[in-house]
């Protein structure tokens, strides 16, 4: 399967390189770091969809269900093919069936 070119990279240096470091910090434990910088990147690139889907799993890994869906959501709104599984995560987390999502 070939990945759409969409996930790969924004498309804007400075919010790849963002991401990338978001992640390095949710990896050393930083999540509370990685979700303040995913939020500062989403505003330089609000179309990619990696974005919401990965505040969406770093606010599920610290507890906060709520803004997850937000953010599972959001990423489903951008991303209708859900290349990443939003509506998955979505369904894990109680919010519907993928069936109803799709």
């Amino acid at each position: 399967m070939n990945i759409p070119v969409f996930l790969k990279s924004s498309g804007d240096f400075r919010a790849d390189r963002r991401y990338d470091y978001a992640c390095q910090l949710a990896d050393d434990g930083d999540l509370q770091s990685a979700i303040d910088l995913l939020h500062q990147t989403i505003e330089i690139t609000p179309d990619w969809p990696v974005l919401p889907f990965m505040l969406g799993k770093f606010y599920k890994k610290v507890g906060e269900c709520g803004s997850a869906k937000i953010w599972f959501q959001k990423c489903l709104d951008i991303d209708v093919e859900d290349y990443q599984g939003a509506a998955l995560e979505l369904e894990r987390l109680g919010v519907s069936k993928i069936e109803d999502i799709m």
